[in-house]
């Protein structure tokens, strides 16, 4: 009953957030270099995955958002949830930047929503505070904190960045 309220919390708050600011929010800045189709053949954690186009395996880490790790709390109930989302389903990706490696980020879409905005406004990421500058994606995380959805619900959540600096300090 409690995640029945929570998802039609979710739903009332996406609706109005998309009424107000439409594309800003939820749509792409359609900054990006290139507008890729695929198919999501894995899930990798709660912000990256593999996505397979006609020609070419693409490695993407979701733009904008920071997922817990894989061994942190609440790690895999963010990518189990990404993979719920997108998981074997075809996607369109705008690509921004590759580190010349093969890894791109981008922004996912599937069915005309932002895949990176949604899980923050279900509290499954935080917004990257290096990159996302842009008052939306961190108001949706602030709505999610407020709502004291998905791992907004644990006590101190501890960012992945934080997470991260931990693990290699070797704490």
């Amino acid at each position: 009953m409690k995640y029945a309220l929570s998802i039609l919390i979710t739903i009332a708050i996406t609706g109005f957030l998309y009424t107000q600011y439409g594309s800003k929010v939820f749509g792409g800045s359609k900054n990006s270099n290139e507008t890729i189709t695929g198919m999501v053949i894995t899930v990798v954690d709660g912000d990256s995955l593999k996505l397979e186009t006609e020609t070419t395996i693409y490695n993407i880490e979701l733009i904008g958002i920071d997922a817990p790790e894989i061994g942190q709390k609440f790690g895999g109930h963010a990518g189990r949830y990404l993979a719920e989302l997108v998981g074997k389903r075809e996607v369109i990706v705008d690509l921004y930047r590759s580190d010349g490696f093969g890894k791109f980020e981008g922004e996912l879409f599937l069915d005309g929503v932002s895949i990176n905005k949604l899980l923050l406004t279900d509290g499954f990421a935080w917004a990257r505070r290096d990159t996302s500058r842009d008052t939306p994606w961190l108001g949706l995380e602030l709505i999610a904190r407020e709502q004291n959805f998905g791992l907004w619900r644990y006590d101190g959540p501890l960012p992945p960045w934080e997470f991260r600096n931990n693990v290699l300090a070797g704490l």
